[in-house]
């Protein structure tokens, strides 16, 4: 399916001899049927590998001890990832910040290791490590283990900063392994540490590479976690883990996994208050309120899930304010406009959608365009979906077209970042509801002025046109319903030129559409689409006669 583009509720054909139209099909658009992915993918769980850790910034004088050569094998490994400006500028800075703070660690386990890292060979600095350290010591003597379990941890920092989070999870597993053998009560919160940040290299291995067969392990690992931190005796540290462990169920994205993530979260959250842990309450409350979206989503329609989302959004909003946590701000006012947007066009609530356009709104007016262009673009659709679903509410009120004036303006915004070459599938989502919010304005605006509303309508066409440009990304059935869409935008604009060119386009659309509806698609749509070609036909026969 088309993410965050307009859904077609229904089709049906009308008589060219309609009263006051000669219409050959209308589609019900459902504005608010198809509500946007959240707006930020990448902001679903906060701890993508080393970014978001909460450790001490390096100082200035292990900032300065990075080299040249260790900065460029960065960002060489970087771009091997496909990371690109702006994205690849963050990234590559938090990874010369865990470098820095490596370096310090270096120096007093491994000498050579370092060399290696300040020659920006990273491979090889990992391999010194690892040989240096063995699994297989039996009983060998404490300050020895913990020795060699610094090093592995060493050389899972390494795999962090290029972005291997499989092999950062193994180094730390081999860490935590060594570090049991001591089993001391001093002993098991270290391996807890460990276990820690394996779980969350596990994690990103899921969130950010798309490594599915990462999750389970996470999982176990945080269990594993739970288990060296008893609430009794750590209850911060339990906490956490309560946290990562939502996470890694919440990457999972699976109904019952997801419930057991909100089970988690809560938990978290009833050993943390906003007082006593700000930052971590914060972030619990806007995970949990990311699990019940997701709930939400998965269900049939209703709102339970959504309003406590909601409420777990609006109390991390009180954590990270605008002038203490701008980006963590934006982040969840963008995701409390995603429910709200939902709740309002479940419900058909007026209000809850004015909400979310003014989330949104607030949102866009701290995000960086120049700092991240496809969040900026995502709020921008999000924003345009929002007004027309509102748009859709709001016809009864007279204001029908001032909303839609804006969500073509938020599409337009949005298309400035996306293009059929680089984001194919989000170009043409977005394409397709710029085209939708053009085709529903015009049909408005016609009434009072023709002109205008018919170069509306002609704006409209081009952006179904547009969207095609993309079809190889989509789904046989998404491309049918365009290809429709643009058909019904070239009636209508016919039905105000009478240019036969016109007919034959849009026969040719619909034509394609039901080739491809024929396949597989929905038989509501194919019977739609075939009605239409026949008044088609009907119409090139009345005109020519």
């Amino acid at each position: 399916m088309l993410e965050s583009s307009v859904e077609f509720l229904a089709m049906a054909t009308r008589s060219l001899s309609e009263p006051g139209r000669q219409n050959f099909l209308a589609l019900l658009l459902g504005g608010a049927g198809a509500l946007l992915a959240s707006f930020w993918a990448a902001g679903r769980l906060l701890r993508p590998g080393f970014a978001w850790r909460a450790e001490a910034a390096p100082t200035e004088a292990e900032r300065a001890g990075v080299t040249a050569a260790s900065r460029e094998a960065i960002e060489a490994a970087l771009r091997a990832e496909g990371l690109v400006a702006p994205e690849l500028d963050g990234r590559l800075a938090q990874a010369v910040d865990a470098l820095a703070r490596l370096r310090t660690r270096l120096a007093e386990t491994s000498p050579p290791a370092l060399e290696a890292v300040d020659r920006g060979d990273f491979a090889e600095a990992r391999a010194i490590l690892r040989e240096g350290a063995g699994l297989s010591r039996g009983e060998a003597d404490r300050a020895q283990v913990e020795f060699d379990a610094k090093r592995f941890a060493a050389a899972g920092v390494i795999d962090e900063i290029k972005l291997d989070f499989r092999g950062a999870a193994e180094n730390f597993d081999a860490a935590a392994t060594l570090v049991a053998k001591i089993g001391e009560e001093a002993a098991a919160e270290r391996e807890w540490r460990l276990r820690m940040e394996q779980a969350r290299a596990l994690v990103a291995d899921a969130t950010v590479k798309g490594a599915r067969d990462s999750i389970a392990p996470a999982i176990a690992v945080c269990d594993k976690a739970l288990s060296l931190a008893p609430r009794a005796r750590a209850p911060h540290a339990w906490a956490q883990t309560q946290l990562q462990r939502g996470d890694a169920l919440l990457a999972a994205e699976e109904p019952h996994l997801v419930e057991d993530a909100v089970h988690s979260y809560r938990a978290a959250l009833e050993e943390w208050t906003q007082r006593s842990a700000p930052f971590e309450w914060a972030r619990a409350q806007h995970n949990l309120g990311e699990a019940l979206k997701t709930l939400a989503e998965q269900d049939d329609g209703g709102v339970e899930r959504l309003r406590p989302a909601a409420d777990a959004y609006r109390a991390a909003l009180r954590a990270w304010t605008r002038e203490t946590a701008p980006d963590l701000w934006a982040l969840a006012q963008g995701n409390l406009g995603d429910v709200l947007a939902m709740i309002g066009a479940r419900t058909g609530d007026v209000t809850k959608l004015r909400e979310a356009v003014a989330a949104y709104q607030a949102a866009l007016g701290e995000l960086r365009r120049d700092i991240a262009p496809r969040e900026w673009a995502q709020l921008q659709d999000s924003l345009g979906v929002a007004l027309e679903a509102l748009a859709e509410q709001e016809c009864r009120e007279g204001e029908y077209g001032g909303p839609l004036t804006l969500a073509v303006e938020a599409f337009q915004s949005a298309l400035e970042e996306r293009s059929a070459e680089n984001e194919p599938a989000q170009y043409a989502a977005t394409s397709v509801s710029l085209g939708d919010s053009l085709l529903a304005l015009g049909e408005h605006e016609s009434k009072a002025n023709p002109d205008y509303g018919g170069g509306l309508l002609g704006r409209a066409a081009d952006s179904y046109r547009n969207a095609l440009k993309a079809r190889e990304a989509l789904a046989p059935d998404d491309v049918a319903r365009i290809e429709i869409n643009l058909a019904y935008a070239l009636g209508l604009i016919w039905t105000r030129r009478r240019d036969e060119a016109l007919l034959d386009e849009a026969l040719a659309h619909v034509e394609d559409a039901a080739a491809l509806l024929r396949e597989g698609g929905d038989p509501q749509h194919l019977r739609a689409a075939e009605a239409a070609r026949a008044n088609l036909i009907e119409a090139r026969l009345t005109q020519a006669a």
